[in-house]
């Protein structure tokens, strides 16, 4: 489970830096436990498969490059977490986040993660884990912000992650998810 989170991160860079529409339709895209209507074009779309990304958008797009990002990432645990269990999942994705964005020539310098807490997203409990990272990308010293939100059940546990180069877009970000998604019926 450790890994997922840095997946959601270091898939989020990517999607930060260059915006690129795989799929044009706008249309409703069915998943198992929710149906999606983004608004926007999917930039990639998965299968529900265990530790792998199921969806991403780009938000906010200018020129070639997306100012938020949204992705989803779905895993077979059903254990619940703590607030704390869940801060120390992503904080403890350092090394690999940087290692990832090392690889993709750019150099990670802080992540900075916030305290976790427990809410409410589509009506079920949730934990929501907001962090700051520093990032520079082609000698720019870039500052993403990012919020990853934990939702556990009997189907498993979805991990959203929404990255954005400021706080306002990330709570755009946060808005257009709560909006898109459908939750079916247990």
């Amino acid at each position: 489970m450790k890994r997922i989170p840095a997946l959601c991160l270091a898939v989020l860079l990517l999607f930060c830096c260059m915006a690129g529409a795989e799929d044009e339709s706008l249309s409703t895209v069915d998943f198992e436990d929710f149906t999606l209507q983004p608004g926007v074009p999917l930039t990639y779309r998965g299968e529900k498969t265990d530790g792998m990304p199921l969806f991403a958008f780009s938000l906010t797009v200018e020129g070639n490059i997306a100012l938020s990002a949204v992705n989803a990432v779905w895993s077979r645990e059903q254990a619940q977490l703590t607030p704390e269990e869940f801060t120390g999942s992503v904080r403890n994705t350092e090394s690999e986040i940087r290692s990832r964005y090392e690889a993709g020539g750019y150099v990670l310098q802080s992540l900075d993660v916030r305290d976790a807490v427990e809410c409410e997203y589509w009506g079920q409990p949730a934990l929501r884990c907001d962090a700051q990272m520093q990032v520079n990308i082609n000698d720019t010293e870039v500052i993403i912000v990012q919020r990853t939100i934990r939702i556990t059940g009997s189907f498993g546990t979805y991990l959203f992650s929404l990255s954005s180069l400021s706080s306002d877009y990330l709570e755009e970000a946060d808005d257009a998810l709560v909006r898109a998604i459908r939750w079916r019926q247990p």
